[in-house]
């Protein structure tokens, strides 16, 4: 027996498996890894099999109230179902896929009220992984229109330093898009809510990380104003 044929029984077996366990978010992890394993085989007919059960068991999770777990968290749960979709179409370079992503994103969980900073962030995380992708597709009209709606999604976001990590990850696929005007726009935003960072390090961190961004967009200036920032504040210690 061949070690493809060998593998093949084995995701059968795994599947058969899988449909036994009665926590939902045990059955999704495993089926996507199930999925991913499939990929590194090439056979993305079976990770697309794989990975539709895995979303139909995710949106059928009971998202209300507090789980407690991660793996009980829907909002986090689907967005790893959409990177995996992401990375099916980066594999495959079928655009397709991106598509399904997209449909994810646009999931009730990723506005569940008891986790609504989360799932919001979540939901801005899978626009820009898909906008990335699609940079890397040569697609522009739709990581633009991508990146826009990941930075409505950014401004809803309470915690500020959560909301400050999506800004600048957001800057980052704009500079990979190589539209230095928006990047530069929402770098200024970023720069504005860390400001607002309750806890040093942290705001420290994020300063520096911005400065970076500044650096690729060849603003040295801009760069070191950000960092004088963080210094500043370490000198009033």
């Amino acid at each position: 027996m061949s070690d493809s044929t060998q593998a093949v029984a084995v995701f059968k077996q795994a599947l058969t498996v899988a449909q036994q366990i009665d926590d939902s978010g045990d059955k999704v992890g495993i089926l996507q890894k199930i999925a991913y394993a499939s990929l590194e085989l090439s056979d993305s007919t079976q990770a697309v099999a794989v990975l539709k059960q895995a979303l139909t068991i995710a949106q059928q999770i009971d998202d209300s109230g507090d789980k407690g777990w991660i793996l009980k968290d829907k909002a986090w749960i689907l967005k790893e179902i959409a990177h995996d979709y992401i990375t099916l179409s980066e594999r495959t370079q079928d655009p397709t896929f991106l598509k399904q992503a997209l449909t994810i994103a646009q999931e009730e969980a990723f506005t569940v009220v008891q986790q609504r900073n989360k799932s919001i962030r979540h939901r801005a995380w899978i626009l820009i992984q898909i906008a990335r992708a699609y940079i890397k597709l040569s697609d522009s009209t739709q990581d633009a229109t991508l990146l826009k709606q990941a930075l409505i999604s950014a401004q809803q976001i309470d915690y500020v330093a959560h909301k400050v990590e999506v800004l600048k990850e957001i800057a980052q696929a704009y500079i990979k898009l190589s539209d230095s005007t928006q990047a530069v726009a929402v770098l200024k935003q970023a720069v504005t809510f860390a400001q607002q960072i309750d806890d040093s390090p942290s705001k420290v961190w994020i300063l520096i990380e911005i400065a970076e961004a500044y650096i690729k967009l060849s603003d040295s200036t801009q760069a070191v104003a950000v960092l004088n920032k963080p210094s500043l504040l370490l000198n009033n210690k």
